[in-house]
């Protein structure tokens, strides 16, 4: 069972002249310094990923820095990004993956990216193949594509549901993970919140859930498309707390380092100058460290929908799949998710203020539980009786431990 959280940055600070092999007027310092692998640690990641290495040298560089810090690293060399599917490959260059394999920091490798169904078979060889070659050092990371990928082209399969379900029974990798970027601009220069966005947690939380896999989670850290408005803390905070409600063990932040090439900062710019993200970064982390072990205990049973007293306006978030109501538990003021737990044969519930963080909103959310609870809201930890109220600002959660 997983002790922490994974907390991943994805995009690490990256090499000099960073992809350059696709674009020989890109030029930039190097930046797998100390300052900048100091800084991930100060912020409370764990692991990372997404160099897009371009030479072994590169991959070694990084690990050796990820290992002085602490850190966990998946190197991404060309096995991902040239889409190799090669059972033998990691035979065939040995020479370098049993370099990686010395330090402590090697977590693994991002051998794939939103495989399309029809490259299942491959990239079930691909991990038969790692598993054979690395043994139980690491692991190799596969991520799968969202519900708004077109069905024939991208998924290769009929729906959804059966893209994910394919992927558990042919790839034999111990986790379901996926990207999903919920904020967007639409046809007004206005950012929304995907309408399908919980239907999508629903569908691989319950496929892992089924199938006894781990599901793991990217989580957008930067505005995607051409907005006038900022990114800001509270849109992390919601989609962390929404997929803690749904049981992911690990939050990958798309993207941690900037975009030179449309020059949009993520967590930090693309010159590695923080942003102010950072802050809200570092401070969800020192709120999860307060429960997160005990959270990874939990086994996620389902998450339920219930509908707010007063409108505010969603954007039928809740309109894909039916929704579960247990309205003599919780009652809130806007509309919430509730994520139900298994805790040592108690129940746990992850409670979220589900509405848009653009609105601005808290939530007064009231219940009535049997027992005793350990309430985790923000910085504040609360011992609560069987009815009381708690108010959620927007992008907040809280997590309901039951006493032992």
């Amino acid at each position: 069972m997983r002790k922490r959280l994974i907390k991943m940055a994805y995009k690490m600070p990256p090499q000099e002249n960073w992809n350059e092999f696709r674009d020989a007027e890109q030029r930039n310092p190097n930046y797998i310094t100390d300052e900048h692998y100091a800084r991930l640690v100060e912020l409370g990641f764990t692991h990372g990923m997404g160099l897009l290495e371009h030479g072994a040298d590169v991959a070694i560089r990084a690990l050796t820095m990820a290992e002085k810090h602490g850190l966990k690293y998946y190197v991404r060399d060309e096995v991902n990004w040239v889409n190799i599917l090669h059972k033998d490959f990691y035979y065939l260059n040995a020479s370098n993956y049993k370099e990686y394999q010395k330090y402590e920091s090697f977590a693994g490798v991002y051998i794939h990216d939103e495989p399309n169904a029809s490259k299942y078979p491959d990239l079930a060889g691909m991990v038969k193949g790692y598993y054979e070659f690395f043994k139980d050092s690491s692991e190799p990371l596969v991520n799968l594509l969202p519900t708004y990928a077109n069905h024939i082209e991208q998924l290769g399969a009929p729906n959804y549901e059966a893209y994910i379900r394919q992927y558990i029974e042919t790839v034999p990798t111990d986790y379901v993970m996926y990207d999903h970027y919920p904020f967007r601009v639409n046809r007004n220069g206005v950012m929304s919140l995907n309408t399908d966005y919980l239907y999508n947690a629903s569908v691989v939380a319950k496929l892992c859930r089924e199938y006894g896999k781990e599901m793991r989670t990217f989580i957008q850290a930067c505005e995607i498309d051409n907005s006038t408005q900022e990114f800001s803390q509270e849109m992390l905070w919601f989609q962390i707390h929404t997929y803690l409600a749904y049981g992911s063990h690990a939050i990958v932040y798309y993207y941690y380092w900037g975009s030179f090439t449309s020059k949009k900062p993520g967590v930090v710019d693309w010159e590695g100058k923080p942003t102010p993200l950072c802050d809200g970064v570092k401070k969800i982390h020192e709120q999860l460290a307060a429960y997160e072990e005990r959270l990874m205990e939990c086994a996620w049973e389902k998450t339920l929908y219930v509908k707010g007293a007063k409108a505010h306006h969603n954007e039928t978030e809740f309109a894909h799949f039916e929704c579960e109501k247990e309205g003599s538990a919780f009652v809130s003021e806007y509309d919430s998710i509730v994520g139900v737990f298994d805790y040592k044969g108690k129940k746990a519930y992850y409670v979220v203020n589900y509405t848009n963080p653009i609105l601005g909103l808290s939530n007064k959310i009231g219940f009535r539980l049997s027992g005793e609870y350990e309430v985790y809201v923000g910085e504040i930890k609360m011992d609560l009786s069987t009815s009381e109220e708690i108010t959620l600002g927007m992008g907040c959660g809280a997590f309901f431990l039951p006493k032992e």
